[in-house]
């Protein structure tokens, strides 16, 4: 029977997605409104902007680039296993 990786594992895998996640909608919002100010109007649609620019490549960019090593640390054999992937991200502190 595998090993299940403990709740601070989980814990910070799942905050890592959450801030990532955040740092792409920041960026998109902010998009959004630096065009509402020289439109010198919001958009009554933006939450249709915003919903249509996560569905895009460069969202994922932001929001996804380590989504493959989060799987790999929530698939690991062991905690161990699980802590030496987690090691291996960058710091991100220095994202934007």
């Amino acid at each position: 029977m595998k090993p299940e990786l403990n709740s601070k594992s989980h814990d910070f895998i799942a905050l890592a997605r959450d801030y990532l996640t955040a740092l792409a909608d920041i960026e998109t919002l902010g998009n959004i409104l630096k065009g509402a100010v020289s439109k010198k109007a919001v958009p009554t649609d933006w939450r249709q902007l915003w919903a249509k620019a996560r569905a895009t490549p460069e969202y994922r960019k932001i929001s996804q680039p380590y989504e493959t090593l989060l799987a790999q640390a929530e698939k690991a054999a062991d905690e161990t296993q699980a802590t030496e992937l987690l090691r291996t991200l960058p710091s991100l502190r220095t994202r934007h």
